[in-house]
C-alpha cells in the first residue's frame, strides 16, 4: 500500500518598507520580501543614486545598502559601499591615452574605507610624472578622508568635491583631465 502524502507548507512572505540612512533623510527605497524578520537582517539592497538624492545627474552611481535593523514593517539600512557603473566609466574613459587607478585603503574619522579613484589624461605620461601625481594624490586623500566620517563620504557631492580638489592639486605637475572616485567601500 501507498504512503500518504505528507505536504509542507511554506510560511507565507511579507513585505516590509526599507528606509535610507540618515544622510538621505530616511527616505523610503522599495519593500523586500521575507517570510521572518529575521532573516533581512544582512541583506543587501542595490539602489541608484538618483532616487535618493532627487538628481538626474547621480544616475550613473549606484549605491548598496546593508539592512541592519528591524522597526516593525520597516527596516532601517546603512550604506555599505557606492560604485560608478562600468559603462559610464567606459564612456567617459574612451578618448583618454593614460589612465590608472589609485586603490588606497584610508581611516577616516569613524572608521576605515577603501575606495578606487580612476585618473586619466590625454596624453601618455612620463613614468615620474605618473609617480609623482600617485604619490600627491594618495597623501592627499589620506588627509581629506581622515576629516570626514564615513556618512559623508558617500554623499555623491562630497565624491564629486574630493574628485575636483583631487584634480586641482595636481595641476602644478600635470593637467589631468578627469579623476573619478569609481568605488568607495567601508572596511571593517
Amino acid at each position: 500500500m501507498a504512503k500518504p502524502i505528507t505536504r509542507t507548507t511554506k510560511p507565507k512572505k511579507r513585505w516590509f518598507s526599507v528606509i535610507a540612512p540618515e544622510i538621505f533623510k530616511h527616505t523610503e527605497v522599495g519593500e523586500v520580501a521575507a517570510a521572518e524578520q529575521n532573516q533581512l537582517i544582512g541583506r543587501t539592497i542595490e539602489v541608484n543614486a538618483s532616487k535618493l538624492t532627487d538628481s538626474p545627474k547621480d544616475q550613473h552611481r549606484k549605491l548598496v545598502l546593508q539592512i541592519s535593523e528591524l522597526v516593525g514593517d520597516k527596516v532601517k539600512t546603512t550604506v555599505k559601499r557606492t560604485f560608478i557603473l562600468d559603462n559610464y566609466i567606459q564612456r567617459t574613459s574612451r578618448k583618454y591615452k593614460e589612465k590608472f587607478i589609485i586603490v588606497p585603503t584610508l581611516p577616516s574619522k569613524d572608521g576605515s574605507i577603501k575606495m578606487k579613484v580612476l585618473v586619466m589624461a590625454v596624453k601618455k605620461l612620463h613614468q615620474k610624472v605618473r609617480a609623482t601625481i600617485l604619490h600627491n594624490m594618495t597623501a592627499s586623500l589620506t588627509d581629506k578622508v581622515a576629516k570626514t566620517t564615513i556618512a559623508d563620504l558617500f554623499l555623491p557631492s562630497t565624491l564629486e568635491r574630493i574628485s575636483g580638489e583631487l584634480k586641482n592639486e595636481v595641476k602644478t605637475i600635470y593637467p589631468i583631465e578627469k579623476v573619478i572616485v569609481w568605488k568607495t567601500e567601508v572596511k571593517k
